[in-house]
């Protein structure tokens, strides 16, 4: 199965079924958002009670995962709406300021 296209083709004639493919797409976001967070939540979720057989890099492997299908998602859904795109570069942006900020706190203590 190819994943190529899956968001981007059209047959759509005219504004009618252009309208019911953008509603069916925006299902197919919502469940891949929604995979995303439901595999991160159980992987913190297991990690938290200790319920789980695997090492703990591992849980952050799938905490990880989960939390870059859930962003997929959104930056996917980011083409038909153009807040989503900001709103995951502003916290981006807040990542990497603070990974600076840190990293310069840390080399003044070394």
């Amino acid at each position: 199965m190819s994943a190529k296209g899956i968001f981007c083709q059209t047959k759509a004639a005219t504004n009618e079924e252009y309208r019911r493919e953008l509603i069916g797409r925006n299902w197919k976001l919502a469940l891949l958002c929604a995979v995303g967070i439901a595999v991160s939540a159980t992987a913190a979720l297991a990690w938290r009670g200790e319920v789980s057989g695997l090492p703990d890099y591992m849980m952050g492997v799938y905490c990880g995962a989960g939390a870059g299908i859930a962003l997929a998602g959104g930056l996917i859904g980011g083409i038909f709406y153009p807040i989503l795109v900001k709103a995951v570069l502003f916290i981006v942006y807040v990542f990497l300021f603070s990974y600076l900020v840190a990293r310069k706190v840390y080399e003044k203590r070394m």
